[in-house]
């Protein structure tokens, strides 16, 4: 959640952010002479790790206090709490396992199992899954619980 939301503030800000973030910027060397694109880079790049930066708690401020790229810091974030390209494969397919087994309960209301089985496919997809769009996704042919 706090990934989707980041990114929808970078862009609220200003779309270049967000390009800042995901693409990275080349620094410059410390005793260059900054070109007016590079001195503009820069000024991104700190934009956006202050935004960040300033919406981690003491713990997860903790883990890339130092770093100076905005990508460098979204990327240690991002392996922090997605892990690796092969956690998340396997994260992936633990929850399409629970979607393969997915039950409707007599209990619920349909409001209820709806936003069950879409918080499953959410997360599945911020895992970086492309494969569960809404055609994929058919709620009607669950397993009724009795």
């Amino acid at each position: 959640m706090w990934k989707n939301s980041m990114r929808d503030y970078l862009m609220a800000v200003n779309t270049a952010l967000w390009e800042v973030m995901s693409v990275g910027i080349i620094f410059p060397s410390k005793d260059a002479t900054l070109t007016q694109y590079q001195s503009f880079d820069l000024q991104q790049n700190y934009q956006a790790l202050h935004l960040i930066k300033s919406s981690l708690c003491a713990e997860e401020f903790d883990k890339v206090d130092g770093l100076q790229s905005a990508k460098e810091v979204w990327d240690t974030l991002f392996i922090n709490h997605q892990g690796t390209k092969r956690v998340r494969e396997g994260r992936i397919r633990a929850l399409e396992s629970e979607l393969n087994q997915f039950i409707i309960e007599a209990d619920k209301t349909p409001q209820e199992m709806f936003n069950r089985l879409n918080k499953i496919i959410n997360k599945i997809r911020s895992l970086g899954s492309d494969k569960w769009g809404r055609r994929e996704v058919n709620p009607s042919y669950p397993r009724r619980c009795l």
